[in-house]
């Protein structure tokens, strides 16, 4: 596991581990792969966006099956602290129609993952868009003009 310690400086507190806290911006692994082919006349782009299971947070005490200890304000007590990671998969692709004109597509989160749903974001719907695609599967085409 990477660290990625925060300190407060604050008295009483304590230093909190974010690696792997999905509720925040830090997994302990994200990938990014893109996959291109290209010929004079078209191309094809399809990438693939992941990151690993996570946590709310580290400071929390999972309590399960009566045995908990007395929750603290450095360790409150939770029954249950998990995240799951995603995957998301977007293609895109381009056709010369002309030497100065072109016609493109793209679609994000093509297979519409819907988001983990994350307490204490403070984004008024608990999904952690920093991480997360919170819009769904998305649509865009064009045309270009290269002068």
């Amino acid at each position: 596991m990477r660290n990625f310690i925060t300190k407060t400086g604050l008295p009483g507190t304590i230093p909190v581990q974010q690696a792997g806290v999905n509720s925040s911006s830090t997994p302990d692994w994200k990938l990014l792969a893109m996959e291109t082919w290209e010929t004079d006349h078209y191309s094809l782009t399809l990438q693939q966006r992941w990151f690993s299971d996570g946590v709310f947070g580290h400071q929390y005490i999972v309590c399960g099956d009566g045995d908990c200890p007395v929750s603290t304000v450095n360790n409150p007590t939770v029954d249950y602290n998990h995240m799951d990671g995603a995957f998301y998969f977007d293609v895109s692709g381009s056709y010369h129609l002309t030497d100065k004109v072109s016609a493109y597509f793209k679609v994000n989160n093509l297979f519409d993952r819907d988001p983990t749903p994350s307490p204490q974001t403070n984004t008024g719907v608990d999904i952690n868009p920093s991480l997360y695609d919170v819009l769904g599967r998305m649509y865009r085409v064009g045309v270009r003009y290269n002068f």
